[in-house]
């Protein structure tokens, strides 16, 4: 007899379950990185779902579950291209600190 929720779901492994059900008000106090992040584990876990429910009910998963797929590919999509600013803040003051004026000018008017 096969599990198939234990085959869909990876073994015995624990999953990590979401707080609640992702809404603006949690994604908005979230960082982009992580509201995709968040994002992307909900479509997943969907995805999972439908997927183990369509096998429960001996259903074809590609044709019952082809939305939550591509939910997941959405959201991995989003997840791949995104990419967080960057802090150069610490650069900044070490190239401020370095570069006076007066060190500059000496730059400046030196021979190549």
């Amino acid at each position: 007899v096969v599990n198939y929720q234990t085959l869909v779901m990876g073994g015995d492994s624990p999953q990590t379950p979401l707080p609640g059900q992702l809404n603006e008000d949690i994604l908005a106090k979230m960082t982009p990185s992580e509201a995709l992040t968040a994002l992307l584990t909900s479509a997943q876990a969907d995805h999972r779902k439908c997927v183990t429910k369509a096998l429960i009910e001996k259903e074809d998963a590609v044709d019952k579950c082809s939305l939550t797929w591509g939910n997941v590919l959405l959201r991995y999509q989003q997840f791949g291209s995104y990419r967080a600013p960057f802090d150069d803040e610490v650069a900044e003051k070490a190239y401020h600190k370095f570069w006076t004026k007066k060190r500059q000018t000496a730059a400046d008017n030196a021979a190549f």
